[in-house]
């Protein structure tokens, strides 16, 4: 398990800052370390989903281009968030996926909101860029889901 979460850490950046342009729909791109985060807040222990969060959002912030700390401040609060409701959480239910919707567009709102504000664009900025990349990072959040079940099932 320590094998995947080194894993995960080393490539969630590494897809999110280079490669996954490639994956764009109409110009939104999904986050891969959200549903990391997703993933080791609901199944790890408290502390070391913090510290995972921290470690992610610090190595984001390292290679992006925006403010440093914002990652950081993004990563572990969501990860906080999903600590408090992890008894909440049942992924057959309608409402997880709201939850997961709404902490998803906070997180990409705080993240991509200071760097694309412009009065005239913001209709486009948050139908375009907000919403359909959370639909599409929940979607992939969902499908990885059931891959990694199917795959400690068998």
């Amino acid at each position: 398990m320590k094998k995947f979460i080194v894993f995960f850490l080393i490539l969630s950046p590494i897809l999110d800052l280079s490669f996954i342009d490639n994956l764009s729909i109409f110009g939104t791109k999904p986050l891969f370390i959200l549903n990391a985060l997703y993933l080791f807040s609901l199944n790890f222990n408290p502390y070391l989903s913090l510290f995972i969060s921290f470690l992610s959002g610090f190595i984001y912030d390292i290679f992006s281009p925006q403010r440093f700390g914002i990652h950081i401040f993004v990563f572990t609060t969501l990860s906080y968030f999903l600590i408090l409701a992890k008894n909440k959480i049942y992924w057959s239910s309608i409402s997880s996926l709201f939850f997961i919707l709404i902490t998803s567009f906070f997180s990409r709102f705080i993240i991509e909101f200071p760097f694309s504000f412009n009065l005239k664009g913001i209709l486009n900025f948050i139908f375009k860029s907000l919403f359909l990349g959370t639909i599409y990072n929940t979607f992939i959040g969902f499908v990885s889901i059931i891959f990694i079940k199917k795959k400690y099932e068998t």
